[in-house]
């Protein structure tokens, strides 16, 4: 609910305000879901008390009132909360008045007799800053939530991964975040693109502000568009208020543009100018919107192989290629697979309700021996599900989905298999020998070579696993036990 302060003490005024701003044609103009709430005060003194207790949206004042005037007013509520929105009501002739109210901080005036019509159009003003700076805290406020919950099982300062390659990337993030310049981030889906970018917003000095989030892929052009520049009431059909675009939301911070090989030409262009002048304006407006923003830009696709066939500006391109981040997907730093699992662990435990501690060897050695296709993502959500079912202190290989335990059998691992191995003439038989042997050489390496626990996984008995050996001419120790 929005709440308005009128403060005149002339009691003609106060009533028409009052009726105006309650008014229902005035409801349905500013697109409204509930009723505004409405005080009146008929001094300055009395008006400064009913600030304090209410904390209204917005504060009509009058300028001329005997003891404490309107620039008085603005004075003390100011000096309670320097953002508050103060719009004055003067007397045609007493113009001087309202530029030393707006010297002092008021947002805007009116001139009497007010004009219900002029009254609509500053509350929608009013409002519309309202609803930002509320979309904005709530951002501010997620982003503090999501970051205290990650620090609580690592400091941003380090990035989990001890391969070459990453620490390579955690130089280019602490260098990087003390800049503005743009960032293209490379990579695979699911590699922790976007947690690349929150590191770069929580290491800069733009951490204190928003860090906005916008898929371009998961959004049509017109869509996107508005989702990016937001829009006027009445732009397209549907729009029945204004709505604030993500680049505005994000002024003073960050903005990352996720997918952004997906967008269209039309809305590169408007993108391009945004990097270029740092201004828009709304789909449907006019009013031209400056802004403050570092962008963060992500994608899986080569933009430069989208360049030669035309399908990305190049001029964009330049534009975000400022400081590029590949990242590696996981199959090439396996080395760091047991400081992810630990911090999976940590972060799904509680919500989970486990009492998982920690992994086993032997399982570990299967999560490293897996090829992992998707990436961070998919060993989180391996880990997330192992955490349901676990029942121990430790993650153990009988805990770990089929899939990961066998990827032999993974549906594109073996027909990628199949058509390598009948291209050379193989027949049937060979074909299936081949298959059982090298299962039984990735269980026996998996296992470090345990032959009960081999046999467990491949659901033989012992004496089947050793004719299989023998068979296979497989070598190794004999006897380990668990």
């Amino acid at each position: 609910m929005k709440r308005v302060l009128i403060i005149d003490d002339h009691e003609t005024i106060r009533i028409g305000l009052k009726t105006a701003i309650e008014n229902d044609e005035t409801q349905r103009f500013l697109g409204l879901t509930s009723r505004i709430e409405v005080y009146t005060a008929v001094s300055g003194e009395e008006g400064i008390a009913i600030y304090k207790q209410k904390t209204p949206d917005l504060v009509l004042t009058d300028i001329r009132m005997e003891r404490k005037s309107g620039i008085d007013v603005i004075r003390e509520i100011m000096g309670i909360d320097k953002q508050a929105i103060i719009i004055v009501i003067t007397a045609h002739g007493s113009i001087e008045n309202a530029v030393e109210a707006m010297r002092l901080g008021a947002y805007d005036y009116l001139e009497k007799p007010v004009k219900i019509a002029e009254l609509r159009k500053r509350l929608r003003q009013v409002f519309s800053i309202i609803q930002q700076r509320e979309e904005k805290t709530r951002l501010v406020e997620n982003n503090r939530i999501l970051t205290e919950e990650l620090k609580s099982y690592f400091s941003f300062e380090d990035f989990i991964g001890s391969s070459k390659k990453i620490q390579e990337i955690v130089s280019i993030i602490r260098k990087v975040a003390a800049t503005d310049s743009s960032v293209l981030i490379t990579g695979e889906s699911g590699t922790g693109k976007e947690m690349v970018a929150r590191y770069i917003h929580e290491l800069s000095n733009r951490k204190s502000g928003p860090f906005v989030k916008v898929n371009c892929g998961a959004l049509t052009e017109t869509l996107l568009e508005s989702e990016m520049f937001g829009h006027e009431r009445g732009a397209f059909t549907g729009a029945v208020r204004q709505k604030l675009g993500r680049f505005e939301l994000a002024d003073e911070g960050t903005i990352f543009l996720d997918e952004i090989g997906e967008i269209s030409p039309s809305t590169q262009v408007k993108l391009l100018r945004v990097l270029q002048e740092k201004e828009f304006e709304r789909v449907g407006g006019e009013k031209t919107i400056k802004v403050n923003v570092r962008v963060v830009a992500a994608t899986n696709k080569d933009l430069r192989e989208e360049v030669k066939a035309g399908r990305f500006r190049e001029d964009l391109y330049y534009r975000l290629y400022i400081v590029p981040i590949e990242i590696p997907p996981l199959r090439e730093r396996l080395g760091d697979i047991p400081e992810l699992v630990d911090f999976f662990i940590k972060k799904h435990r509680e919500r989970t309700h486990s009492s998982v501690k920690g992994i086993t060897e032997q399982a570990l050695n299967v999560l490293m021996s897996y090829h992992w296709p998707g990436n961070i993502r998919e060993l989180e959500n391996v880990i997330e599900q192992t955490l349901v079912f676990t029942s121990g202190e430790m993650i153990d290989i009988k805990d770990l989905p089929l899939h990961i335990k066998s990827p032999l059998c993974d549906e594109k691992n073996l027909s990628d298999t199949i058509i390598s191995k009948f291209s050379t003439g193989m027949n049937l038989d060979d074909f299936i020998s081949r298959i059982e042997r090298d299962l039984i050489l990735k269980t026996l390496s998996i296992t470090a070579n345990n032959r009960q626990e081999a046999a467990r996984l491949l659901g033989l008995k012992q004496s089947a696993l050793q004719y299989k050996l023998s068979k296979y001419n497989i070598e190794g120790p004999k006897d380990k036990e668990s």
